[in-house]
Order: C-alpha cells, then sequence, then structure tokens
C-alpha cells in the first residue's frame, strides 16, 4: 500500500504523509499507553478477572486519547508546513480513537489469536482497497487518512464484536480516579519503553524532514516501509509466543521454558538470516521494483537498515523475555540509553550528513539494544543462539549464490526472490536444519 502511493504522491508528498505518520505513532503510544503489554500479562495470570481489566484499560485509553487529540489540534496550528500538512495531521489524528477500542492484548493474553489475524486483515485490507481505488494524483494525499481511520474503526468494531459474542459481556466505561491511576502507574514502564522505541525508529525520519528535505525523507521512508513490513513479521512471530513465556515463568516450569527460547531462537535465526542477505544482494531491485527509479537512492539506506533488522529480530527474544519475566525496569532503562544515543546522534549528524548516516545511527543503537538485552535475560535463562547460527550458514550461501547467479542473467527480482526461498527451504530440509516436526510446531496455537 506505502509503495502504491509512493509513486502517485511523489517524493515530496509521500514525505509529508510519511513524517505525519511517525508523528501519529508517537500519540499512538501514548493512547495505548503500555496497556498492551500490561494487559496481556495480566490477562495470562488472571483470566478470570478479564471483565474488570478489559473495562479499566479501555476506560483509561479514552481518557488519554481526547487529551491528545486536543494536542494535536495545537501542534497543527502552530506548526508552520502548510494547510495540507496540517489537514493530513487533523484527519491522521482521528485513527487514535478507534484504537482505544482494539482488544488484541485481550485475545493475546486468552490464547485466541486467530481473532487478531482477522483483526489486521480488516485493519489493512479496507484502507487497502480504498487507497486503489480513490487516490490516483498528488492532491488525492488527504484521502490517505480518512482510509485508515476507517479499516482501524471497522477492525476495532470487528474484536468489540467478537469479545461481546465471547464474553457475553460490553465494555463499561470506569472513570474512576484512583482505578485509572492505578492502572496508569502499572503500564507506565511499558509506556515509557514504547515511547523510547519508537525514538530509535522515528527520529531520524523526522531530523531529516525537519532539517534537510521533504524529498529525502520520502526517499528515506521508502525503505522504511519494507522495514516496517518486516517488523510487523517479527511482532506476529512473538505475539503468541509472549504468553508463554509469561505463563511458563509464572508457573516456574523450567523445562518448557528451556524448550521455548532455544525453539524461539532457532526459528527466528532461520527466518532473518535469508530475508537480510538476500535483501541487500537484491536490495536496489527490490526498491525499483516496489517504488519506482525515483526513489533508487534509498537502496544504500535499505541496505543498513537490514542489518538493523537482522539484530532486531535477535533482539526481540530477549526484550520480550524481561517484559514477560517482570524486568521491565532493566529493559525500560537499556531502551533509554539507547534512546539517548539514537537523538543525540541524529540531531547531531543527520543534518550534514543525511539519510545513509540516519541508518547508521539506527543500526548503532540496535548494537547496544541487542548487547545489554542479552545480558540481563541471559541472568535469568540462557539462550543458545550462535548454534542455530552456525547451522543456517550452509543454507543461506547456497541461497546467496543462487540469487547471483540469477542477478547476473538478469531474471526478474520477483522470480528471484520465489526461487531463493525455494532453494532455502529445500536446503534447509536437506541439512535436516528445519524437519516436519517444525514446522508442526510453528502452525501449533498453544505451545513452541
Amino acid at each position: 500500500m506505502g509503495a502504491y502511493y509512493a509513486r502517485v504522491l511523489g517524493k515530496d508528498a509521500f514525505g509529508n504523509i510519511s513524517v505525519v505518520q511517525a508523528i501519529l505513532m508517537y500519540f499512538s503510544i501514548i493512547t495505548l499507553f503500555g496497556l498492551h503489554t500490561f494487559g496481556t500479562r495480566e490477562i495470562s495470570k488472571n483470566e478470570e478477572k478479564s471483565e474488570t481489566i478489559v473495562n479499566n484499560i479501555v476506560s483509561l485509553r479514552l481518557v488519554i486519547s481526547i487529551i491528545c487529540y486536543i494536542i494535536i489540534i495545537l501542534i497543527s496550528t502552530f506548526i508552520n508546513k502548510g494547510a495540507e500538512f496540517n489537514h493530513i495531521l487533523l484527519l491522521y489524528g482521528l485513527s487514535i480513537f478507534p484504537l482505544v477500542f482494539t482488544l488484541d492484548w485481550y485475545f493475546s493474553g486468552i490464547q485466541e489469536m486467530q481473532y487478531n489475524a482477522v483483526y489486521n486483515i480488516v485493519k489493512n485490507f479496507i484502507p487497502f482497497v480504498l487507497i486503489f481505488m480513490f487516490l490516483h494524483k498528488s492532491k488525492d494525499a488527504v484521502l490517505i487518512p480518512i482510509f485508515v481511520t476507517i479499516g482501524v474503526l471497522c477492525a476495532a468494531i470487528y474484536h468489540l464484536f467478537i469479545y461481546h459474542k465471547r464474553s457475553k459481556k460490553s465494555i463499561k466505561f470506569n472513570i474512576n480516579k484512583n482505578s485509572l491511576l492505578c492502572y496508569a502507574g502499572y503500564s507506565f514502564p511499558f509506556f515509557i519503553s514504547q515511547v523510547l522505541s519508537m525514538i530509535n525508529n522515528y527520529a531520524d525520519r523526522l531530523v531529516i524532514y525537519f532539517t534537510r528535505t521533504s524529498s529525502e525523507t520520502g526517499v528515506y521512508s521508502s525503505s522504511y516501509y519494507i522495514i516496517f513490513f518486516l517488523m510487523n513479521i517479527i511482532a506476529m512471530f512473538f505475539t503468541p509466543i509472549f504468553p508463554l513465556f509469561i505463563s511458563y515463568y509464572h508457573n516456574k516450569e523450567n523445562d518448557k521454558m528451556d524448550k521455548l527460547n532455544n525453539n524461539v531462537a532457532k526459528y527466528v535465526i532461520l527466518i532473518v538470516f535469508p530475508i537480510v542477505l538476500g535483501g541487500v544482494i537484491l536490495a536496489k531491485q527490490i526498491i525499483v521494483l516496489l517504488f519506482k527509479d525515483s526513489y533508487i537512492d534509498a537502496y544504500i539506506p535499505f541496505r543498513i537498515l537490514l542489518f538493523y533488522i537482522l539484530l532486531l529480530f535477535i533482539r526481540e527474544i530477549f526484550g520480550y523475555q524481561l517484559n514477560a519475566w517482570h524486568k521491565e525496569k532493566q529493559y525500560l532503562k537499556i531502551v533509554g540509553i539507547s534512546a539517548l544515543i539514537n537523538l543525540t546522534l541524529n540531531l547531531l549528524i543527520t543534518p550534514k550528513y543525511g539519510m545513509i548516516a540516519a541508518a547508521c545511527i539506527t543500526l548503532f543503537s540496535e548494537i547496544f539494544n541487542l548487547i545489554l538485552m542479552r545480558r540481563e535475560a541471559s541472568k535469568l535463562y540462557k539462550v543458545h543462539c550462535l548454534k542455530y547460527i552456525v547451522k543456517s550458514v550452509p543454507l543461506v550461501v547456497i541461497m546467496c549464490i543462487v540469487i547471483i547467479i540469477l542477478q547476473h542473467f538478469n531474471v526478474s527480482v520477483i522470480i528471484n526472490i520465489v526461487f531463493a526461498i525455494l532453494v532455502y527451504f529445500l536446503a534447509a530440509f536437506a541439512f535436516k536444519v528445519i524437519t516436519m516436526y517444525d514446522i508442526k510446531m510453528l502452525f501449533t496455537k498453544k505451545e513452541v
């Protein structure tokens, strides 16, 4: 979807949209207020109290969303970036209200993730169709936030319907000051850590936009759209696993925890290594395929950010563990230092050296995150990533050789990617790194 409207809008308008989306991500995080992680953890431990938890979380989010939109109105009043920018910001701001009623955290807590899968399909498919139908020129940019809000609203309605059908209960607002303050206090560490994480993902684009040009922001953002797609993959992978981290730790099931940790490490490494190395080789062709020739300069930061994804996939193992194991303060401290490094370096270096420097800064801050989170999580349970990295090496080497050969003969990038995936998995089965048991476990609902 992003690739389509990047082509239609052009680099400048696409840069404007990307920056508004970055700003709205911060307000979305504020609206969610860390209650997603806290709610999932509490539902996993106390499903019988789910009605009270749901009512309190939705009520607190509603109050926060109203405050957030007032601030968005003030920002649109004082930022002098043109009427179109302000209109897009105000319309995008409306999308935070449906977020109040999304219950993905509830369904994660009770390990009924199929409802979240449908939610994500509805949320993304509706704006996808509407954008393709009605977005035809750069002046139509204002339609994008409208369609996105419609998608989130329909998805939230679906969640509310399933919640009512499953639990025979409806949302009841609880505007009790003490209860709301109590929940805000519980979720505050998660909220702060998520805000700081957003600095690592969005500060670079904001700095480029306000210190350089909207055109460069648009080019840089095109590489990020692919990166965010990959980040969604890892989020979908860990969503059903997070409650297991909580449950095994809470019930002191050490054998199950050790097995889970090692299986997660295996699957993550086997997924991320071919994506990253294949993407690095085909970076230029992928950018041109998705965004056309005018965005070709994005391929260098895209390559750098792929290595960031490599580290992020592995780091998320330890990040989810720390949040599940009541180590959110340690997680917050690490992310806080990393965010400070990221923001400082972006403010000092990016205005002069641009998007390549910004991508390098993002990669550097993620190295810091990985090292420290692994050290903290290993104090409780060990995760042996290295042996799976070693096992993946011959598979990735074979795949990369195939990609380079096909690239040499100017084979279409789509065919190259499909063939590379096929070769990689055939090699994985041939070397017995992946078995049918592994495939079965990946699709098992309750255990990994």
